[in-house]
């Protein structure tokens, strides 16, 4: 009887703290792995800089076009290459768990190499976005760019701001 009344005290005290846990996994917050919690294949662009590029009514209905054209691509490309990005995680965990740098090194870099027509797929989709943006609205893009792609010296999007590929928005 002791033991069980400790157990059920136990349990009580607890439950505010399971609570407290369930309800932030439950709250929007963004999913972590990315500056923005958007990750790159959910748009085009995250939705904080179309706001900040404050598009007419017009080029909302382009943008929102192209954004489900490019969703689709990207989910089918992603679709179609799951498995092998699926094997190279577990062979970048193992890597990680064995503490072998040169293959956590080459498993990256395979890694670069499969999701190059994935990053190509974005650019071409981003370069239909700038046809029909402003200069203005094309500098508000640029200036926001390297913030998204988490850029930043030694950062994941490269050097210095710049792209997964190392190369610096295109300029117009």
């Amino acid at each position: 009887m002791k033991r069980t009344l400790i157990a059920f005290a136990a349990v009580a005290l607890l439950l505010p703290f399971a609570a407290v846990r369930t309800e932030a996994q439950t709250t929007n917050t963004p999913p972590p792995g990315h500056p923005t919690g958007i990750r790159p294949g959910d748009s085009v662009l995250p939705p904080v800089i179309v706001d900040k590029l404050a598009l007419t009514a017009d080029q909302k209905t382009q943008y929102d076009t192209l954004n489900v054209a490019y969703k689709k691509e990207h989910d089918a490309w992603m679709s179609a290459h799951q498995a092998q990005l699926d094997a190279l995680q577990q062979q970048t965990q193992a890597a990680r768990q064995a503490n072998d740098h040169d293959k956590m090194d080459e498993l990256r870099q395979q890694r670069r190499e499969l999701m190059k027509p994935a990053n190509d797929l974005r650019k071409q989709y981003l370069d239909k976005v700038r046809d029909f943006l402003t200069d203005d609205q094309k500098k508000t893009l640029d200036s926001n760019l390297p913030q998204w792609r988490g850029g930043g010296p030694g950062g994941p999007g490269g050097p210095a701001g710049h792209g997964p590929d190392g190369a610096p928005p295109p300029k117009d």
